[in-house]
């Protein structure tokens, strides 16, 4: 059972709390689940926005997984572009890849900042990557509905199996965060383990001041 590091309340969508009840249960000990954790970053104007990423998956061997969820259904998908997605009632949301990728890099900004997580030359010994999860649609549903946008390659989107975790990956029997012979960025993890990291438990103090845990939830 994975290390749950907020609490569930939380996630304030359906999705966000199938995905908490799913990564508690079906990952190990050795995973440390954050959930809806807020960051500020600087912006070009010189002050500071907040950001909220909605799980960050760490394993002290792989590094972080900053996940975006969506708890959208694929009757409400109306239009799929690189940078937004038009939902019914005409509501344009951004593209959750684009603000996973965007969540990614202000967490590995923050965490360069902190030179426990850094080498000499002050570089991040942590790898960060970024998802989006769809739990509620499938694969094959989400082809479909692109085929019916005249968009035939689902990458030119963002949005595709290497980039996302789609219903069918939330299957009991089936799921495993290392599923990185079919997910490209989980494949990177685990090509470039962070071996020459001494993980110690004054690391994990610092790492859970930055992202704001409140406590282990047993």
């Amino acid at each position: 059972m994975a290390i749950m590091k907020m609490s569930e309340d939380k996630c304030v969508s359906g999705g966000e709390r199938f995905a908490y009840h799913f990564f508690k249960k079906h990952l190990t000990d050795d995973y440390k689940i954050y959930s809806n954790v807020l960051l500020f970053h600087k912006t070009y104007d010189g002050g500071a926005d907040e950001v909220e990423i909605d799980f960050i998956i760490f394993h002290k061997h792989l590094g972080l997984l900053a996940i975006e969820v969506k708890d959208w259904r694929i009757d409400q998908i109306q239009d799929v572009r690189q940078d937004s997605i038009d939902l019914n009632y005409n509501r344009i949301k951004s593209n959750p890849i684009k603000g996973a990728r965007f969540k990614a890099q202000v967490l590995k900004n923050k965490l360069e900042d902190c030179p426990e997580f850094t080498d000499y030359c002050h570089r991040l010994m942590l790898p960060v990557h970024g998802c989006c999860s769809l739990p509620y649609i499938r694969w094959n549903e989400w082809q479909e509905k692109l085929r019916s946008l005249m968009i035939l390659n689902p990458e030119n989107t963002g949005i595709c199996q290497y980039t996302s975790l789609f219903k069918e990956d939330f299957v009991d029997d089936e799921f495993q965060l290392n599923k990185a012979d079919s997910l490209r960025r989980l494949k990177s993890l685990r090509r470039n383990p962070v071996f020459e990291f001494s993980w110690s438990e004054g690391h994990e103090h610092m790492l859970d001041e930055v992202l704001g845990a409140e406590y282990v939830v047993c």
